[in-house]
C-alpha cells in the first residue's frame, strides 16, 4: 500500500475515533451528573436541605402545606392554619420530616418497583398539633387526619419518559464512558497523520457539544418553566432548577475550557510547526 493512501486511511479512522470520542466524552460528563445528582439519595437530600435556604421554596413549600390544609380543615379554623405552617417550617425538626420524606420518595423511584412514586410530609401533623395546641388546645382534636392531604403522588412510573429506563440502565457506567471517549481521542492523536489538526477538531468539537449541551438544557428549562402559571411557582421552580444543576453546568464548563485549550493548543502547534522546504524546480 503507498504512502497517500495509508494516510488517508489513518486520517479517516482518526477523525471517527475523535467524533466517537468526544459523543463519548460530553455524554460522560452529563451521566456522571446523573449518576451523583439524580441518582444518589445523599446527593438529592443535601441538596434538598439547601433548597430550604432559599426564600422562594421556604414561601412554596409553606404555601403549598397551608393550602392542603386548610382544604381538609373546617373553614372556621382556616385562619390559624397558615401562621402555625409557618412556625413549623422555621421548626428545626422540620428539616429531618423533610429529610426523611426526600429519602423515602428517592429510593422508590430509583431502587423501588411501585407504580407511584409518592411524597409524604404526614410526620408534620404533630409539629402541626403543637402550634394549634398554642393557640387553643380544642382546635386539633376537631381537625380530620391529614395522612392523605400531605400525601403527593409526584408521578407514576409509567408517565416517566422513556428517556427515564436509558438512563437508569446506563448511569453507573458514567466514569467507564468518559474513560473510554479519552481512551478513543488518545488513540486517535496517536495514530493521526496531523496532530495539530486532530487537536483542533478534539477542541473545536468538545466546545460546540459543550454548547449544545448547554442550549439544550436551558431549552428544556424553559419549556417547563413556561408552563408554570402562578407567578410563587415558576419562582419555586426555577430555584430548585438552579441548585440541580449547577453541578451539571459546572462539567460544562470545565469541557469548555478544555475544549477550548484544546483548540488553540492546536493552533500553536501548527504555527510553530517547522515549514518544509520548497523543492526546486
Amino acid at each position: 500500500m503507498s504512502r497517500a493512501p495509508a494516510s488517508a486511511a489513518r486520517r479517516v479512522v482518526s477523525i471517527t475515533l475523535v467524533a466517537l470520542g468526544v459523543v463519548c466524552l460530553v455524554s460522560g460528563a452529563v451521566l456522571t451528573w446523573v449518576d451523583a445528582n439524580v441518582f444518589d439519595t445523599e446527593t438529592v437530600a443535601d441538596t434538598t436541605r439547601s433548597m430550604m435556604d432559599e426564600p422562594a421554596i421556604r414561601d412554596l413549600v409553606q404555601t403549598e402545606l397551608s393550602q392542603r390544609i386548610e382544604g381538609v380543615v373546617d373553614p372556621a379554623f382556616a385562619p390559624f392554619v397558615a401562621p402555625a405552617v409557618a412556625a413549623v417550617i422555621d421548626d428545626p425538626r422540620f428539616a429531618t420530616v423533610l429529610d426523611d420524606a426526600v429519602r423515602a420518595s428517592h429510593s422508590v423511584l430509583v431502587d423501588g418497583d411501585a407504580e407511584a412514586i409518592v411524597f409524604s410530609l404526614a410526620s408534620v401533623q404533630p409539629l402541626v398539633k403543637e402550634q394549634l395546641d398554642a393557640v387553643d388546645p380544642s382546635i386539633f382534636p376537631q381537625i380530620p387526619d391529614l395522612d392523605g392531604a400531605l400525601r403527593y403522588t409526584l408521578t407514576e412510573r409509567s408517565e416517566l419518559p422513556a428517556v427515564w429506563d436509558a438512563v437508569e440502565r446506563f448511569h453507573r457506567a458514567a466514569l467507564a464512558l468518559v474513560a473510554f471517549g479519552a481512551l478513543l481521542i488518545a488513540l486517535a492523536l496517536v495514530i493521526g497523520p496531523s496532530r495539530w489538526a486532530l487537536l483542533l477538531l478534539v477542541g473545536g468539537t468538545t466546545l460546540i457539544s459543550a454548547l449544545i449541551a448547554r442550549l439544550v438544557i436551558a431549552r428544556v428549562r424553559s419549556t417547563i418553566e413556561g408552563r408554570i402559571d402562578e407567578p410563587r411557582t415558576e419562582a419555586g421552580a426555577v430555584a430548585v432548577a438552579d441548585l440541580f444543576t449547577a453541578p451539571l453546568h459546572d462539567r460544562l464548563t470545565v469541557l469548555l475550557v478544555i475544549g477550548s485549550v484544546l483548540a488553540v493548543a492546536g493552533i500553536v502547534v501548527r504555527l510553530l510547526r517547522p515549514r518544509r522546504p520548497v523543492a526546486a524546480r
